[in-house]
């Protein structure tokens, strides 16, 4: 099938070779190399192999990225809540809490003696 001055790798006849000739003289059955020289052609096949290769590797990108997602999305929800005074930033920090919970219970306490 391949002969020694063509490479075997590619195919002649190949969907990516399909053309359709605008004008000049192209003969029957020539490749698209040779119609490109002997006129001028419209590649119709390589358009539709490039737009078939962005299609499947946009798809493989979105499944991958829609993976991903899924599994952020696990990951997330299997850690714990963090309460809101330990956010970092948020309420007060890890001392003050202690100095407004023993400014309550000195109030309890101060509060009980007076009501005695």
């Amino acid at each position: 099938m391949c002969r020694s001055s063509t490479p075997c790798s590619v195919a002649p006849s190949t969907s990516a070779n399909k053309y359709l000739v605008l004008s000049g003289s192209v003969p029957a059955g020539a490749s698209l190399d040779a119609a490109q020289k002997a006129g001028v052609v419209l590649a119709w096949g390589n358009f539709v192999t490039v737009v078939i290769n962005f299609v499947l590797l946009a798809l493989v990108i979105f499944w991958m990225v829609k993976a991903v997602n899924r599994v952020r999305a696990s990951v997330e929800a299997e850690q714990p809540a963090v309460p809101a005074a330990r956010r970092g930033g948020r309420g007060p920090a890890a001392g003050d809490t202690r100095r407004a919970e023993a400014a309550v219970s000195g109030a309890t306490g101060a509060a009980r003696a007076n009501a005695s």
